[in-house]
C-alpha cells in the first residue's frame, strides 16, 4: 500500500467537511434572501452571524487541508497534481469532491450576488423615499397635509 493513500484519504475526508459548510452557506444564503424579501431584520441579523460562524469555520478547513496537503510532499503541490496522485493511488473521491465543491462555490457566488442586488434595490428605494420626503417641508405643506401654495410661492424668487 502507498504511504500516501491515508494521506490522500485525509484530504478526501478534509474537503468533505468543506462541502458540507458550503452547502450550509448556500442555506444560508437562500434564507438571507427570503429575509431581505420579508424584511425580516431579526432573521437577518441571525443569518449573517451563522454566515459569519460558517466562513471562519471554512477559513479554519482550509487551513487544514493546506497542511495535509503539504504532508503529500515537500514542495508546493497543486491540486490537479493531488488529484491526478490520488487517481493513480486509487483515491478517485478526490476528483469527485472537487468538482461538487466548485459546483458549490459558484451555486453560493451566484445567491450571494443575488442578494446583494436586493440590498441594492433597497438601499436605492430608501434614498428615493428619503428624496421624496425631503420635499415635504413645513413651508410647502399646511398642517393638515395638503400643500399649501402661498407658502410655496414665497420660496421662489422672482427672478427665478
Amino acid at each position: 500500500m502507498d504511504p500516501r493513500k491515508p494521506v490522500l484519504e485525509a484530504l478526501v475526508a478534509t474537503l468533505g467537511r468543506e462541502e458540507t459548510t458550503l452547502a450550509q452557506l448556500l442555506h444560508l444564503a437562500d434564507r438571507m434572501r427570503n429575509a431581505l424579501i420579508g424584511s425580516d431584520f431579526a432573521l437577518l441579523d441571525e443569518t449573517v452571524r451563522s454566515m459569519s460562524e460558517a466562513g471562519d469555520n471554512l477559513d479554519g478547513l482550509e487551513r487544514d487541508r493546506e497542511c495535509v496537503v503539504a504532508g503529500l510532499a515537500e514542495g508546493a503541490l497543486s491540486f490537479d497534481a493531488a488529484i491526478a496522485l490520488a487517481d493513480a493511488v486509487g483515491v478517485p473521491a478526490l476528483r469527485d469532491r472537487r468538482s461538487r465543491i466548485a459546483a458549490l462555490a459558484l451555486d453560493l457566488q451566484q445567491a450571494q450576488e443575488r442578494n446583494a442586488r436586493l440590498v441594492l434595490g433597497a438601499v436605492r428605494l430608501r434614498e428615493r423615499w428619503v428624496n421624496i420626503l425631503a420635499g415635504m417641508v413645513a413651508p410647502t405643506y399646511g398642517a393638515r397635509g395638503r400643500q399649501n401654495v402661498a407658502a410655496s410661492r414665497r420660496l421662489v424668487s422672482k427672478s427665478a
